[in-house]
């Protein structure tokens, strides 16, 4: 049996992240000699790797930042440098998976259709469990139950805002902001907010009841109750349930978070379809669980 090689490939922007990538790359080739059948190398730093190193490896792994801090916000939406460290790598190897770590929205399009990039590792900020924490999901030893925050766009455009750095900045977007923006023009993304893969699928059923709770509120136009802290007392009140079912199709026990959206109608001149309610449910596998 062929004894697997896992390579990584570091890029890192700044001083301050240095200490952070550096501990995750220990971390993340410690974690990996749990796996006995493994052999891990480093293959490179600072955006050039070892293409020798690469080409003998059966997983590459490599590692982009996007820099970030207090008084210095993400400020781009891609980097060329890093992109070209991820397509470098997947040129010389096929099972590559690009490690992302941001603070916020990141175009991927210079490298994601490549067939070679088989995964991608979208992470926040990085600390001292990192590295573990990618290898338990890498090896399967844990089901990710992490979802994207954001929508991520096909082009720069298709946000329809700019990225301003000025002390004072207009909101002209209004409530339309991220995935609602989106759903308001009709503009297709490349992966949308709440997005993730899991090592496991899960099943819905078509059946969805629905039972109201209070058929006065739905009578009124405007929540009426006493002012409170955000907003109106009555806003909060429970108006309906909406009960289905899941069920765990695949090989292993996972945790799914279930969303519920609402549509309005066209005279209520609201958001095409707003999230009203979400519950996280640990479900066994093959087994069907209520909510």
């Amino acid at each position: 049996m062929k004894t697997p090689h896992i390579a990584g490939a570091e890029q890192v922007r700044a001083s301050t992240a240095i200490a952070d990538t550096k501990q995750t790359l220990r971390t993340l080739y410690k974690s990996a000699l749990r796996n006995s059948q493994a052999a891990v190398r480093l293959c490179g730093r600072s955006g050039q790797p070892s293409v020798m190193c690469i080409r003998v490896c059966d997983v590459c792994i490599a590692f982009i930042n996007a820099y970030s801090g207090e008084g210095t916000d993400h400020s781009l939406l891609y980097n060329e440098e890093q992109d070209n460290l991820a397509k470098e790598v997947a040129s010389y190897c096929n099972n590559t998976v690009v490690v992302l770590t941001t603070t916020g929205p990141r175009l991927v399009a210079q490298w994601i259709e490549n067939d070679n990039v088989t995964a991608v590792f979208y992470t926040g900020a990085l600390d001292h469990v990192s590295g573990h924490a990618m290898i338990d999901v890498l090896y399967g030893d844990v089901n990710a139950l992490g979802r994207l925050v954001h929508t991520i766009a096909m082009t720069e455009t298709d946000y329809g805002v700019e990225l301003r750095d000025e002390s004072v900045i207009k909101y002209i977007e209004g409530k339309y902001l991220d995935w609602k923006y989106f759903d308001k023009y009709n503009t297709t993304p490349r992966h949308e907010s709440g997005y993730g893969l899991l090592h496991t699928t899960f099943c819905y059923s078509n059946k969805v009841s629905a039972t109201i709770k209070n058929h006065n509120a739905l009578e009124l136009t405007y929540a009426q109750g006493a002012n409170a802290e955000g907003g109106k007392e009555d806003l909060w009140d429970i108006v309906a349930t909406v009960s289905t079912t899941v069920t765990d199709s695949g090989d292993i026990d996972a945790a799914e978070v279930v969303q519920l959206y609402m549509s309005y109608p066209a005279a209520a001149n609201e958001l095409a379809r707003g999230l009203r309610g979400f519950e996280k449910v640990n479900v066994t596998n093959q087994a069907v669980n209520r909510l």
